[in-house]
This record gives C-alpha cells, sequence and structure tokens, in this order.
C-alpha cells in the first residue's frame, strides 16, 4: 500500500507541477505575443494614417498658396483694409472665401491682416460655406482651432501684395476620428479635446492617461479593462497637443484565457484520473510509467489542440479549418504509403498549423477588404509565433517544424525562411497543400469560397511552384476529383495560399 502511495505521489505531484507550470508558461505567453500583436498592428495603423495625412497636409497646402494668389481675393483685401468698416468690402472678401471654400472643399477659410488681426472668415455649415456669425476667430498660423464642439487644423499661407504682405489666409479642416479602426483621444496640455472612446467619461480618461505623459507607450486601466495607448507620430496637431489611440488588450485576450481556464480544468482532471491509475498499476508492472507517459502526452496534444479550435472559434469564416486540414493531409499522407508516427505528426501538426495566429489582432483577421502590405506581414508572422508557444513546452518538438514551415513554397519564394524543395520537411508541404485548398473553398469575409473544382485547378497549375508536385499528385488522388476546364489566376492563388 506504501509502495502504490509513493508511485501516486511521485505520478501525481510532477504530472500537477509540470501541468501548472505549463499552463502559466502558456498563458503568460498567449498574452505577451497577444500584446505584441496589438502593438504592432497599432504602430501599423498609425503609420498608414500619417502617410495618409502628410498626403492629404502637402495637397492642402498646394490648393492653400493657389488660393492665396486669387486677384479678386486681393482686391478685396485691400479694400477692406483701407475700409474696414465698409460692409461692402467685407462682403466681397467673404464672397471671394465662399467661393474658394466651395472649389477646394475646406470647411473654414479666413483672411487677416498683416499682425495677424482677423478680418473676414466662412464656415461650412450644412454643407454650405457661409460668414462666421460670430464674427473672425483668431488662430495660430498651423495647429488646431476650437469653435464650440468642434476642432479644426489648420493651415496657413501669407498673402502678398506687390511689395508688401497684406495679410494671412487660413484655412481648417474638421478633425474627425472616422480613420482609426480603434478608439481615440485628442489631447492638449493633459485636456482630452475630442475623444471616441465607448462608454468612458472625459474626466476618468484623462485621469488614467495623466501617467501616460511623457511615455511613447503605456497601459491605463479605463472602465476597469486594460487598454494599450500609443500615440501618433508624424503629424502635427499644435503645441502641446497630442492624439493617442487605444486598444482594450482584456477584449483581445479574455476569451482565449477562458477558453484556456476552461480547457486547463479539462485537462487536470484528466491528468488525475492517469495518476491515480497510473498509482494503481505500477506496483503491478514496470510497463505502465511509459503509458502514464503516453496519457500526459495525449492530454497536452488535446490541451494545445483545445486552443487551435478555440482559434477557429475567433472567426466563423476559419470555423473548423483546422480540422478539415488535419484530415486531408492525413488522407494525402496515407496516398503517399505514410503510416505509424509520422502520420501521427502530420495529423497533430495539421491541427496546430495556425495556433500562431493568437498572436495576430483580431482587427487583422477578421478585416472584410483586402489587407494593406502593413497587416499583411503582421499575418505572416504567425507560423514563427506558433513555434515560440509550443517550443516552451515540452514533448512538442516533433510539431514545430509543420507549424513553423507549411508557408515555405516549393521555389523558394514562401516564408518565414525562403526554404527550397526538400529543404522543408515533407510533413509541412503536405499541410501547405491542404491548407491552401481548404482556404480557397470556404467563404471569407472579403469572398465566397470558390467551387472544389476551381481550388483543384489552382492547386494543379502551381504545383512545382508553390507546391511540392509529388503531393500534389497524392493529394488529387486522395480526393478522386475531376480536373476544371476554368482556369484561375496567378495573383488568385498567391492570395489564398498567404
Amino acid at each position: 500500500m506504501r509502495f502504490r502511495m509513493r508511485a501516486f505521489l511521485l505520478c501525481f505531484i510532477p504530472f500537477a507541477l509540470l501541468l501548472t507550470g505549463s499552463f502559466w508558461a502558456i498563458q503568460k505567453l498567449v498574452q505577451a505575443t497577444v500584446r505584441d500583436g496589438l502593438r504592432s498592428s497599432l504602430r501599423a495603423n498609425h503609420q498608414s494614417i500619417a502617410r495618409l495625412r502628410a498626403e492629404s497636409d502637402m495637397q492642402n497646402s498646394h490648393f492653400l498658396r493657389v488660393a492665396g494668389e486669387n486677384a479678386s481675393l486681393k482686391s478685396g483685401l485691400q479694400l477692406l483694409r483701407s475700409e474696414p468698416s465698409s460692409a461692402e468690402a467685407r462682403r466681397t472678401v467673404e464672397d471671394q472665401l465662399r467661393k474658394l471654400c466651395e472649389q477646394m472643399g475646406f470647411d473654414f477659410l479666413q483672411v487677416s491682416g498683416p499682425g495677424g488681426a482677423p478680418l473676414a472668415a466662412v464656415l461650412l455649415t450644412q454643407g454650405q460655406p457661409v460668414p462666421f456669425s460670430h464674427g473672425p476667430a483668431h488662430v495660430t498660423p498651423r495647429g488646431l482651432l476650437i469653435m464650440g464642439d468642434q476642432v479644426y487644423r489648420i493651415a496657413s499661407v501669407p498673402i502678398n501684395g506687390t511689395e508688401e504682405n497684406i495679410g494671412t489666409l487660413s484655412a481648417g479642416e474638421r478633425f474627425d476620428f472616422s480613420g482609426f479602426s480603434t478608439p481615440a483621444v485628442l489631447l492638449r496640455d493633459g485636456r482630452i479635446l475630442k475623444s471616441s472612446l465607448p462608454g468612458i467619461s472625459v474626466p476618468e480618461a484623462e485621469a488614467a492617461l495623466r501617467g501616460c505623459r511623457g511615455q511613447a507607450e503605456c497601459e491605463v486601466r479605463l472602465g476597469g479593462a486594460v487598454y494599450i495607448s500609443l500615440p501618433l507620430q508624424g503629424v502635427f496637431f499644435g503645441d502641446a497637443c497630442v492624439l493617442r489611440s487605444l486598444q482594450n488588450l482584456d477584449a483581445a485576450t479574455g476569451p482565449l484565457l477562458s477558453i484556456l481556464n476552461y480547457v486547463f480544468l479539462l485537462a487536470s482532471f484528466g491528468v488525475v484520473l492517469a495518476a491515480l491509475l497510473f498509482s494503481f498499476v505500477s506496483s503491478q508492472s514496470l510497463v505502465k510509467p511509459i503509458a502514464a507517459r503516453r496519457h500526459l502526452q495525449l492530454a497536452y496534444v488535446e490541451f494545445v489542440g483545445s486552443l487551435a479550435s478555440a482559434l477557429d472559434a475567433r472567426d466563423r469564416y476559419t470555423s473548423g479549418h483546422s480540422g478539415r486540414v488535419s484530415e486531408h493531409s492525413c488522407a494525402t499522407a496515407l496516398a503517399m504509403g505514410i503510416q505509424g508516427e509520422q502520420l501521427d505528426e502530420i495529423r497533430i501538426g495539421a491541427l496546430l498549423h495556425d495556433i500562431g495566429k493568437i498572436g495576430v489582432s483580431d482587427t487583422v483577421l477578421q478585416k472584410p477588404g483586402r489587407l494593406t502590405a502593413e497587416e499583411f506581414a503582421l499575418v505572416r508572422q504567425h507560423p514563427s509565433i506558433g513555434r515560440r508557444i509550443l517550443e516552451v513546452v515540452q514533448g512538442f518538438a516533433p510539431y514545430l517544424a509543420a507549424v513553423e514551415l507549411h508557408h515555405e513554397n516549393w521555389d523558394g519564394s514562401g516564408y518565414p525562411h525562403g526554404h527550397v524543395a526538400e529543404q522543408t520537411p515533407l510533413a509541412a508541404r503536405i499541410i501547405h497543400v491542404s491548407d491552401a485548398y481548404d482556404a480557397m473553398t470556404t467563404d471569407r469575409p472579403y469572398r465566397r469560397g470558390m467551387s472544389p473544382e476551381a481550388a483543384l485547378t489552382i492547386i494543379r497549375r502551381f504545383a512545382g511552384t508553390q507546391f511540392d508536385p509529388r503531393v500534389v499528385e497524392a493529394f488529387l488522388a486522395s480526393l478522386a476529383r475531376n480536373e476544371p476546364e476554368e482556369t484561375p489566376s496567378a495573383e488568385l492563388v498567391e492570395a489564398e495560399v498567404a
């Protein structure tokens, strides 16, 4: 009895410690990976916005310089300077400003004297430029102008006469958050001017963001949730002004961690039962510890396999994807005469092949349109992220190559390493073909899935470039499909297999 108790303790305690430690490591790695993915997604979004803003500012500056040379505007401005109390002179200038506003699409136009004193202004109201009813405003040459609940970005150019400067033309466009896929706040000296944070009051947001002053990146707690906050670089909003975007970290990691906790409890229950069984039979035979080790390995496979299923469940368009890829891969392997442990490695490797997408933001994975270059670069990181997730857990070494290398192409054009031909292990080459087939035949947010015949035509066409020809032959034999008549384009297959 004491031997059985010792066997039980020797079996259960290491199992419990290993399971707890592995779960803790995976949980921390998932959190860190998701956090890094969110940071990368925010930075890529910021770069795109800054580039678009720079192009828009350059275009507006050109339009504004052209407007500053308008002869009618100059004549009206000189008349208004000579007769500042003349209503007719003011109407002349306002008429010119209205025309320029309609032609160039500005929301606000104003002329000021050489000393900066405002003379006349028009404001876009209900789609029509009208004279500013409260009179012209004092504006800075470049920065922000706040009027009521509206914020305008201002740019200015001088208006030069024949021999002297006769005034300044200032233009503004309304600031909004339409270009941001995440919540954001615009601050000046720590005070929020505009906010798109849902359900968060301005005083609460201001208090939380005080700790971010002087920091390029910070984490804040708002409404009981943790947010990652980054400032937008490369766009000038005025002195002491900054725009910060925020991403809810808890919302991104919460569902995954809940699934992890649930799966961990199930795995723990299974391990306890395995430990009890092992402690009973270990006193009768020395062979049973080997079986117990097998139970442990299966428990971990189920554990991370459930995590892969949780990944599929993040998006209704990819639900069941990993299971289908595993089935196709096993059928192809059997057609090639592969059996035993190698077949098992292919089956499990295919189940886990997309585990790295845990580290890619939902904003990117579930985007309804075509990905930008920056977003596509984030998606291309998922094989390397998947390897990092699995390699911290003992026993998953046989599946690392399949997870990391299933996007390598036969001609060396794939990623992450650009392997050529048989430099890529056979398991990864088999999964590559099955993954491409399932991706092409299932619906995605941006297009309907194609027919199996059309997908097989693509796979045949790219055998020898993207796919191993021998694997393609076995895959086709396993499906026993007829070759379709249509021939899709090369651009389509390159997009689908990525």
